[in-house]
């Protein structure tokens, strides 16, 4: 009398096959966000005369930091802002393009106050644009209030934030025309 096996018994034994994709072609880093995804996996399917089995395994690509990229066209950004004879600012940052786990810093010049301010933030933006005409809202990494009342003339105010500390991916201007990625700090200045 010969004893059979149930099938999952057969598959108890472990077999190492060894594989290598020599050059593979993977164009963009691994991102999750809300709307798009890029995501590479490892698909086996395991076909005999009994069963076929597929299996999936997910992996992440990250692609080392080039400073040579990130040093190419960047500089100190500047801008002026604000309210004829109202409110004017001076806004500064050191560069325009920034590792995700660097130091963003720069900071805001009060240049004219002509009302009464009751605070003002700077918020970390995230916006996903996806190329099929609908719009969609932008994440809000993160909120820091700079100020609570109003400054004086000519004050300036450091802003820093340290990128390490949010789950940021670098910047996607377009991937594969089907959707980008991008930053934005955004000032929230709210008069009384």
């Amino acid at each position: 009398k010969q004893e059979i096996s149930p099938p999952d018994e057969i598959y108890k034994e472990k077999t190492n096959y060894e594989f290598n994709f020599k050059n593979p072609h993977l164009k963009h880093e691994s991102y999750k966000g809300n709307f798009a995804s890029v995501k590479y996996f490892v698909k086996i399917i395991i076909e005999t005369s009994i069963i076929s089995s597929t299996y999936e395994k997910e992996f992440a690509v990250v692609k080392p930091l080039n400073k040579a990229v990130l040093n190419k066209n960047d500089f100190p950004l500047k801008l002026k802002v604000g309210i004829k004879n109202v409110l004017s600012l001076s806004i500064e940052f050191d560069h325009s393009n920034y590792n995700c786990r660097g130091t963003l810093k720069g900071f805001v010049c009060f240049n004219l106050i002509n009302t009464s301010i009751k605070f003002m933030e700077a918020q970390l933006i995230r916006r996903e644009i996806i190329f099929d005409g609908k719009k969609y809202e932008p994440e809000y990494i993160a909120r820091y209030e700079l100020i609570d009342g109003s400054p004086c003339d000519c004050e300036k105010l450091p802003i820093r934030f340290f990128l390490k500390s949010y789950n940021i991916t670098p910047s996607y201007p377009d991937i594969e025309e089907i959707f980008g990625v991008k930053y934005f700090i955004n000032f929230v200045v709210v008069d009384g």
